[in-house]
């Protein structure tokens, strides 16, 4: 089996110094493109996060637009006329959750201007704490498994020294593996954990 094996590697090693320098070399090998892999994915992940902030930036324009367009109509009306009291009524039903109050018929130009800009404002800032809610819900699930994961190799570990599994044979191949397992975990938390960090300082 794997442990057998490893025993058998390690004589060889003893008798054969040439084979240990090609071990070592192979073990730093595997550690620096393991390390370049961890980085690619990491750059992946944030340009995805841009990605998807440049969408809720597109939506946000479009939004305005659309929005920006009712509140000039509405500008033009004259009041008690039947088009400023329809415009009045479809601002306050579409972007009721953006103003700070809602629009009446004889709502002044200016609280008007002031009511466009407040909602501009609103709605700017509800797409993107929308946007960045998404990414950091996405990151919270990874970490959460991450953490499971971490707690079942912890309690394997526990586990082994305690000599519940294994014996005093493979005992130290199963503490080598498991700590190992464990190293990797701990990388991919800190990926996630410096990827919300990221997250945070982008939308900030």
């Amino acid at each position: 089996g794997a442990t057998a094996a490893t025993r058998a590697l390690g004589k060889a090693m003893m008798t054969n110094p040439y084979m240990a320098i090609a071990v070592a070399i192979a073990a730093v090998t595997t550690g620096v493109i393991l390390l370049v892999k961890a980085f690619k994915e990491q750059d992946d992940a944030m340009k995805k996060v841009i990605e998807n902030a440049n969408k809720a930036k597109g939506e946000i324009q479009a939004e305005q637009f659309a929005m920006n367009q009712m509140f000039e109509a509405l500008k033009k009306t004259n009041v008690g006329s039947a088009e400023r009291k329809k415009l009045t009524a479809e601002i306050n039903e579409l972007y009721k959750d953006y103003l700070p109050s809602l629009l009446s018929e004889k709502t002044s130009l200016e609280e008007i201007d002031k009511a466009q800009k407040a909602a501009n404002e609103s709605l700017k800032a509800n797409i993107f704490m929308k946007a960045k809610r998404q990414e950091l819900e996405s990151v919270e699930s990874k970490l959460a498994e991450l953490y499971a994961e971490q707690r079942k190799e912890l309690d394997h570990l526990d586990k082994i020294n305690k000599g519940v599994i294994g014996d005093e044979i493979t005992k130290g191949d199963m503490i080598a593996e498991t700590e190992g397992n464990l190293i990797k975990i701990n990388n991919r938390i800190s990926e996630q954990e410096k990827l919300w960090q990221d997250i945070t300082k982008y939308y900030d």
